[in-house]
């Protein structure tokens, strides 16, 4: 461990108030959702006033992880299908992204452009997953803007390390704060109350051993993770062998991904903030055409095809 380190606790990181400093349409949000006697017409009102959030919604609801027969148009309609516990995970996210696009926007470039991959994946493949994944991709780095907040100078200090050694930056993280960054967006969750349907892809996605649940989930969300930072050319620690194996992912996809994202972040990047979630809601017309992308998951497809038959 480095001369400059602390030894972060859970407590410090669940009393961390500064990632929800939020506008007043998002407070009212979080309040609403939050009462079990909620009138319903009151969370539709609050979100029509925002067409950001509107936007997001009817985009989430729309993409592939929902995997719905026909568009859903109104509002009311997709947060029925939503529910209020992806409801508010989605606004918590939104809390989340609009402080971290301020002051950590390559944390928040890098999350979206992983999710929209990840909705790509599951578009391309037809894959049986949690409609949590979506919002799991984009809070999956949360830990890090957590530990900046905690420790501006020693966190930056931490990624100048990384990125002068070309060290995984959860490695990095654990000399010099004891713990890395899944660890510590698994507690934030915990203390937002967010569902395991969430929380145990974030806590595996930097992990070797396999969850005992959701492997599917951490598997895609390790493999997006490292596709896309590879992309940037950041870094990164290869996806667990053994949690691809247990899932049945062909690891020869990875290229054609690497390939695939190094020509697609650019454009999420452009897009920004206001461009989650992607209107492309699943695969583009690209990973469409990626040919063994879209033969990454066999197991899944050998399971549909002898249900079909």
């Amino acid at each position: 461990m480095s001369d400059n380190t602390i030894q972060l606790t859970k407590e410090q990181v669940a009393n961390l108030q500064e990632l929800l400093t939020v506008d007043s349409t998002i407070a009212q949000l979080i309040e609403l959702v939050n009462d079990p006697e909620v009138n319903f017409q009151k969370i539709v009102d609050v979100v029509e006033h925002d067409p950001v959030i509107t936007t997001a919604i009817l985009r989430l609801v729309n993409s592939a992880a929902f995997g719905l027969p026909r568009r859903i148009e109104t509002v009311a309609h997709a947060i029925k299908m939503l529910g209020l516990r992806q409801l508010r995970a989605l606004v918590l996210s939104f809390s989340v992204m609009r402080t971290t696009s301020k002051v950590e926007p390559q944390i928040w470039l890098h999350s979206y452009s992983t999710s929209v991959l990840m909705s790509g994946l599951i578009d391309t493949n037809n894959l049986p997953v949690e409609r949590d994944i979506v919002l799991t991709s984009l809070l999956h780095d949360i830990g890090r803007v957590a530990m900046r907040q905690l420790d501006q100078s020693l966190y930056i200090e931490l990624n100048q390390k990384a990125e002068q050694e070309k060290l995984p930056i959860n490695e990095a993280e654990i000399q010099h704060f004891g713990v890395s960054h899944d660890t510590v967006s698994d507690w934030l969750l915990e203390a937002w109350n967010l569902p395991d349907s969430i929380r145990t892809p974030v806590a595996y996605h930097h992990h070797d051993e396999p969850p005992d649940e959701l492997q599917v989930e951490t598997a895609l969300l390790q493999v997006v993770d490292y596709v896309d930072l590879k992309a940037r050319e950041l870094p990164c620690k290869d996806p667990s062998s053994e949690l691809m194996e247990a899932v049945g992912i062909q690891q020869e996809a990875f290229d054609e991904l690497h390939e695939y994202q190094k020509m697609k972040y650019p454009e999420l990047d452009e897009s920004g903030i206001i461009g989650w979630p992607s209107d492309d809601g699943g695969a583009t017309k690209r990973m469409q055409n990626l040919e063994k992308a879209n033969t990454m998951f066999p197991k899944f497809q050998e399971e549909k095809d002898s249900k079909t038959s």
